[in-house]
């Protein structure tokens, strides 16, 4: 509870406090607030000392006038000066004084106390749908790039099959192609083969034939020799049987004429 009031007195008063160049009316104050949050249960210097302490340590303003009278009232030893110095009556009115301005003060901080949790609360609500709305934008926008990169993937894919139907097209058609020329080879090779077949055989044919006319061309000529030797003996035998005839008949004749 100190602790809070103090706060809202740092934020929202601590410039009324400035305002205040009485170093006894600060402290004065500073004893009344402590004074009615405890509502009058303080026993010993202690209390009082913790308290303004407390409060001191709370407010933590700026000026070296101020931090002198946090020192001051922070000593142990002072105290009782301070206690005793605010029984004084001048001190009491001026209290009386400046308790109207604490009110005011308060109220104030009451009053902004409401705007800031308005405005708090509009800040949340704003944050949060905000929040949700970035929320939301960053969910489309992930699920627009999930999307897109399935469409993506989906087409390199199409992309690649095709790529690979063509390929394996190309490659089948390349094969058919090798494997016609193949055959188309196979085939020119093979009907090279049969007119070489066919052409030594045709050769072999002819030089067989060749070969048998000539050795009836020679058997007949050696026919034909034989039959000419044949006919030259038997001219020849048939001439020496005519001279020998003739021959024979001269002698005869010859003899017959002796």
């Amino acid at each position: 509870m100190i602790f809070s009031i103090c706060f809202f007195i740092k934020l929202f008063g601590v410039q009324i406090l400035y305002r205040m160049k009485d170093v006894l009316v600060l402290i004065c104050i500073m004893y009344k607030i402590l004074e009615e949050i405890l509502k009058k249960q303080i026993q010993n210097r202690n209390n009082v000392k913790l308290g303004l302490k407390k409060i001191l340590l709370s407010i933590q303003m700026d000026s070296a006038k101020i931090n002198k009278t946090a020192d001051f009232a922070m000593d142990g030893r002072n105290m009782i000066i301070i206690l005793k110095f605010i029984k004084l009556n001048n001190v009491k009115s001026l209290v009386a004084v400046y308790k109207k301005k604490i009110k005011n003060v308060i109220y104030i901080i009451q009053q902004k106390i409401k705007v800031i949790v308005i405005v708090i609360v509009i800040v949340i609500v704003i944050v949060i749908v905000i929040v949700i709305v970035i929320v939301i934008v960053i969910v489309i926008v992930i699920v627009i790039v999930i999307v897109i990169v399935i469409v993506i993937v989906i087409v390199i894919v199409i992309v690649i099959v095709i790529v690979i139907v063509i390929v394996i097209v190309i490659v089948i058609v390349i094969v058919i192609v090798i494997v016609i020329v193949i055959v188309i080879v196979i085939v020119i090779v093979i009907v090279i083969v049969i007119v070489i077949v066919i052409v030594i055989v045709i050769v072999i044919v002819i030089v067989i034939v060749i070969v048998i006319v000539i050795v009836i061309v020679i058997v007949i000529v050696i026919v034909i020799v034989i039959v000419i030797v044949i006919v030259i003996v038997i001219v020849i035998v048939i001439v020496i049987v005519i001279v020998i005839v003739i021959v024979i008949v001269i002698v005869i004749v010859i003899v017959i004429v002796i």
